[in-house]
């Protein structure tokens, strides 16, 4: 629940030399000034939602959980919203259309799309009742239609089969253009849509690209990125979401490609407005020069890391996944385990308290296999200094340890 409006209010304006440039306004007809186009990148965690203005006209692609509808309405309030020519539900997700219906009843809603998929999925029904209930007609994408949004044009880019596996590749994706600048919206789509997409040959060149599934590695291929070519990237993703998103390949691959990079995890709501040739941002885009912020990457060793980067290195909060089993939940400086953490090996055996460049030291808790335990100092690994050992069967040693030996 919002409780506090300067959430909205707070917008500095950043702009990118790459393509901001003196232009004037694009103008139509009789030398009328056409209005700017904005688009709002709402953040609600991981889930989307992104409301799109352009000459009073409205959009409103994806609409978070149910969770999230207050959040949205009152966002979109704020704007100045009362009604949407459009809500794009891309497919049957709950971080995508769990909000649908609370928005289907507090706007004036036009049109609604939803992905022709037939699921069992509770939600998808409950919006095809909320659908019937307000006279609404749901419109199913076909690829290659156009609509417009006062001077601006969207169309339809996928799904491009009737039938698929996974829900996400059902996702409705699609471009808008106003003016020069162009735009590209995915959902949850994955490298199967994505694919299908270049079969087409499309034309999906745009500015700007919202990653697909919240930066998933199995979105975002680099044949698909390549073909965009966009100079911009928008990832609406959860602060330390369990998934680990964005993932190292994906940052990678928009790294290789130059392309400047924004997050909701670390900017919150990430507004563009475009004046048909130029785009300018409520924020600075993120450092991405090298792996910063959440995330998560498989290793080559097999081993995963889910948690928090600085400069391409394990740094903060996370967890590390040995491919052996083993697992590693707390602190990182630089790369090495360092500060408190819980460590948990395959053969049971378990510690709790602080380490240092990768070794056990400090004060911490140890269980051994066998259900003894230990709790004191250590250093290098081994039991030293004061500490007390308690054996499985209730008898206990304490005092002063060296490298594992009792010494009173």
């Amino acid at each position: 629940m919002i409780t506090n409006s300067k959430k909205f209010t707070n917008i500095k304006t950043y702009t990118n030399s790459k393509i901001c440039t003196k232009n004037k306004p694009m103008k139509i007809g009789n030398n009328n000034k056409v209005k700017n186009l904005k688009i709002h990148y709402i953040d609600i965690g991981n889930a989307d939602s992104i409301l799109i203005e352009q000459s009073g006209h409205n959009m409103l692609i994806d609409t978070g959980t149910n969770d999230d509808s207050t959040l949205i309405v009152n966002y979109l309030k704020h704007q100045g919203v009362k009604k949407l020519d459009y809500v794009i539900g891309t497919y049957p997700h709950k971080n995508h259309i769990g909000g649908i219906g609370t928005i289907i009843k507090t706007f004036n809603v036009n049109q609604v799309f939803i992905p022709k998929v037939t699921s069992t999925n509770e939600l998808f029904k409950n919006v095809v009742t909320t659908l019937k209930n307000k006279g609404l007609k749901a419109t199913y994408p076909v690829v290659g239609n156009n609509y417009n949004l006062g001077n601006a044009k969207w169309t339809i880019l996928a799904p491009n089969k009737a039938e698929y596996k996974s829900l996400n590749n059902y996702s409705i994706v699609t471009k808008l253009k106003f003016g020069n600048n162009s735009f590209i919206f995915t959902g949850d789509a994955k490298d199967i849509s994505e694919r299908q997409i270049l079969q087409k040959q499309l034309d999906i060149h745009a500015d700007v690209l919202k990653i697909g599934n919240h930066g998933n590695a199995s979105s975002t291929t680099d044949a698909f990125l390549k073909k965009v070519n966009p100079i911009y990237a928008v990832i609406s993703v959860g602060k330390e979401n369990s998934y680990g998103y964005p993932t190292y390949e994906v940052m990678e691959r928009l790294r290789k490609q130059n392309i400047s990079v924004f997050r909701t995890d670390e900017q919150k709501n990430i507004i563009v407005t475009s004046d048909g040739k130029n785009l300018t941002w409520n924020v600075s885009s993120w450092d991405n020069t090298k792996m910063n912020g959440y995330g998560s990457r498989s290793l080559k060793n097999g081993d995963k890391y889910i948690g928090y980067w600085k400069n391409g290195l394990f740094n903060g909060k996370g967890t590390l996944k040995y491919k052996n089993g083993d697992e590693y939940i707390g602190s990182f400086i630089s790369g090495q385990k360092q500060g408190q953490g819980k460590y948990k090996w395959t053969n049971g055996e378990y510690y709790k308290g602080h380490w240092l460049k990768d070794k056990i030291e400090g004060t911490g808790t140890y269980i051994f296999k066998n259900g003894d335990n230990y709790e004191g100092h250590w250093s290098n690994n081994k039991m030293n200094g004061t500490g007390k050992y308690k054996f499985k069967n209730g008898k206990t040693l304490e005092g002063n340890w060296l490298n594992n030996n009792y010494i009173k």
